[in-house]
């Protein structure tokens, strides 16, 4: 954050494709929403962007998934396969203590079991939730959220 000659704040970020200088003035709430709301739709844009790009680039990769260079980029496609191990395997390789420290509740399954079994679960349901733990490091989420 930087100063202007008059001592307003401002935000000042530089495109480093086109060199294009956007300077954010931040001393008004409404300049900053205004901002926000721009920032939104440029990143939905970027996003968009790229998506309808993806067909083309993968048209233009090789067998080996690469593109040709050009200004020093190439574009590189690449399958990505990820594994999990099995449970069933798990079990029964390994102690029965080792394999529970292992295992990690998937918190959207329980929870969805949970508000579809409520009233089976009774009293349980309370308990599971009571005995939550922290996951990870907390953070922040800043989000404009249009009201109406």
């Amino acid at each position: 954050m930087g100063l202007d000659i008059y001592g307003r704040k401002y935000v000042e970020i530089t495109n480093k494709v086109t060199g294009e200088i956007v300077t954010v003035d931040t001393t008004s709430y409404n300049s900053i929403v205004e901002a926000w709301r721009e920032a939104q739709e440029l990143e939905r844009m970027g996003k968009l962007i790229k998506e309808n790009l993806k067909d083309a680039v993968r048209d233009l990769a090789n067998h080996k998934g690469l593109t040709e260079e050009k200004e020093g980029y190439h574009f590189r496609v690449t399958q990505v396969q990820r594994y999990q191990y099995d449970k069933a395997t798990m079990r029964s390789v390994l102690e029965e203590d080792i394999f529970d420290l292992m295992l990690k509740p998937d918190k959207k399954l329980v929870d969805t079991y949970i508000k579809e079994n409520l009233e089976i679960l009774g009293d349980t349901a309370k308990m599971l939730r009571d005995g939550m733990i922290p996951d990870g490091k907390a953070y922040e989420v800043i989000k404009l959220e249009r009201l109406g």
